[in-house]
């Protein structure tokens, strides 16, 4: 098998295993999850799929080495995000660890083709499913695994933050050592570890980022309480639930939608004595390690905004709404 990529051009699969597991609906239905959530829907940039992200990850990881059986753990590490991705964590309330996916990862692993195909072949679901016993492929921030190595790496690409250049040198410039990912230069640490600042302040959880992801896991809510939905749907694609949604012509999911418009344009700057919503948020910066050294030990000026950013997302952004105009349904088809 050969998938064509855009940040790491062509890719041999060569193991038959890797080549059967990617077949699986499971990891087809990937295909139509974005790896930013409802995103796709006001920001066409951000059109990176789950599926893309999990071979790029089962990629990087064979790069650096890691065994067969970490290999697979990566391939399917998201086989377990629902519609959308982590909007559904604002819909069950675990928007600041970002792990409800986790939560039913060896359950979604043993429902489905996937188990099968890992029976066979004599692998265990339940030690594949634990992603914080692969120390390259899952680690705990402000470190650098290979999850978030490829993720920063992708969604940056898509919106130019970052080009093939870059990529290439902070891929040149790494290797595996007990903390993990480490890098060879200051240069490349710091490289990385700005773009890494960049996209937390700028696109992850910039202040419309975090609240579009609330209001979508909102108009989830309201679509099921009305029976509109069941969580039956939580397992369709995000285009696929979007025209669901659509399709129910409610005035209340119009308007909802609607706010997407113009969601990046319109100021939700609150403050603390003047806001409509608290939302706190992850913070997914990684401040790398060089030799036996964090960034943030040998610069100060890392450490500092590393540390001002870390402090924000346990506060969490206060947003106003009452800057952002309804508009008619947005309908991306």
């Amino acid at each position: 098998m050969e998938i064509q990529d855009p940040l790491y051009g062509k890719i041999k699969i060569e193991d038959p295993l890797i080549t059967e597991l990617i077949e699986t609906p499971e990891m087809q239905r990937l295909k139509k999850i974005h790896n930013n959530g409802i995103y796709f829907y006001f920001y066409p940039a951000a059109n990176w799929k789950k599926f893309d992200h999990s071979v790029g990850v089962w990629y990087l990881l064979k790069k650096f080495g890691a065994s067969r059986e970490e290999q697979i753990a990566g391939l399917l590490h998201d086989i377990s995000h629902k519609v959308m991705a982590h909007v559904m964590d604002h819909f069950y309330g675990s928007q600041i660890k970002s792990d409800h996916q986790d939560s039913i990862h060896l359950q979604v692993m043993n429902a489905g083709k996937v188990e099968q195909i890992l029976k066979q072949n004599n692998f265990d679901t339940f030690s594949l499913s634990d992603l914080g016993s692969w120390a390259l492929l899952d680690n705990e921030l402000p470190n650098l695994c290979v999850d978030r190595l490829e993720y920063t790496l992708r969604d940056s690409l898509q919106i130019n933050f970052s080009d093939l250049n870059l990529h290439k040198e902070i891929l040149n410039n790494l290797y595996q050592t007990d903390n993990g990912l480490t890098f060879k230069t200051l240069s490349a640490a710091k490289k990385f570890a700005d773009l890494s600042h960049k996209m937390q302040t700028e696109f992850w959880h910039i202040n419309w980022g975090c609240y579009s992801y609330e209001l979508m896991a909102e108009i989830i809510k309201y679509a099921l309480n009305n029976n509109y939905i069941s969580e039956d749907h939580f397992w369709l694609g995000d285009q696929e639930m979007i025209d669901l949604l659509d399709s129910k012509n409610d005035p209340w999911i119009e308007e909802k939608l609607g706010r997407f418009k113009n969601i990046m344009k319109t100021s939700l700057i609150g403050s603390k004595k003047d806001y409509d919503l608290i939302l706190p948020y992850k913070c997914r910066i990684v401040d790398p390690w060089i030799g036996g050294w964090r960034l943030s030990e040998i610069d100060e000026e890392f450490k500092k905004k590393f540390e001002a950013e870390v402090a924000r997302a346990k506060e969490g952004h206060y947003i106003k709404l009452n800057k952002l105009k309804n508009e008619a349904s947005l309908k991306k088809k």
